[in-house]
């Protein structure tokens, strides 16, 4: 698993990060077919793809490996699936479900997956960040793991409870935009950067912001 991938150098059009689609395959292809996504554009996910009980995460994982333009960071499914293909009991459960095309290249190409995605001033991550510490210094299990309503997981600024989404994060003195879906928040545009989360109570309708070269200010779009 490698920490960190820089893509700002990247030579794209559009750049789509897209909330967790817990292995809804179909949702994302009426996203990408109504957006008129290409081999220009690119497609970074903020983790969370993989749900086991999900047969269609199968689809959604050939298509991340096969496509050079799509990326993902790990997220707590992702995370939970490699801890459980240790146990054979459960390996044997997760193959049973999803066939033979559920192989080792493709549980290779998740053990590789970074925890973090930078896009210029965007930080994309499943979960969030300690705003105490810088980024390198982060507890790497933070990355898709940091919760948001226990207070365990709150961090304190001047002497008030805050949860770390309202605490701005800043590298380098500069304030970045960090791009999550762990939990959902009913405000996508967080101090922190921007939450992506769908709702799972509710019906399925999914976040994505898009990136344009050519425009100023992010466009965010929901989908079903």
């Amino acid at each position: 698993m490698d920490y960190f991938l820089d893509l700002t150098d990247l030579n794209t059009k559009r750049i789509f990060i897209v909330g967790g689609l817990y292995g809804d395959y179909d949702a994302l292809m009426r996203l990408l077919y109504q957006q008129r996504f290409g081999w220009a554009d690119t497609l970074v996910l903020t983790g969370g793809f993989f749900n086991q009980e999900n047969v269609k995460s199968l689809e959604l994982l050939i298509f991340l490996r096969n496509s050079v333009n799509c990326y993902s960071v790990v997220g707590k499914d992702e995370a939970n699936l490699l801890k459980d293909i240790e146990d054979p009991e459960k390996l044997n459960i997760i193959q049973k479900r999803f066939g033979s095309n559920f192989n080792e290249a493709l549980i290779n190409y998740i053990r590789d997956l970074p925890l973090v995605i930078k896009i210029r001033d965007y930080y994309v991550m499943h979960a969030g960040v300690d705003p105490t510490k810088r980024l390198d210094q982060q507890d790497l299990e933070v990355f898709y793991t940091i919760g948001e309503y226990d207070k365990d997981s709150r961090f304190y600024a001047n002497s008030e409870e805050k949860s770390w989404y309202e605490v701005p994060y800043l590298i380098g003195g500069k304030h970045v935009k960090i791009c999550f879906s762990a939990v959902y928040l009913d405000d996508i545009e967080v101090p922190a950067g921007y939450n992506l989360a769908r709702n799972l109570e509710m019906a399925p309708i999914f976040r994505a912001l898009i990136l344009d070269k050519t425009q100023g200010a992010p466009s965010i779009v929901t989908f079903f």
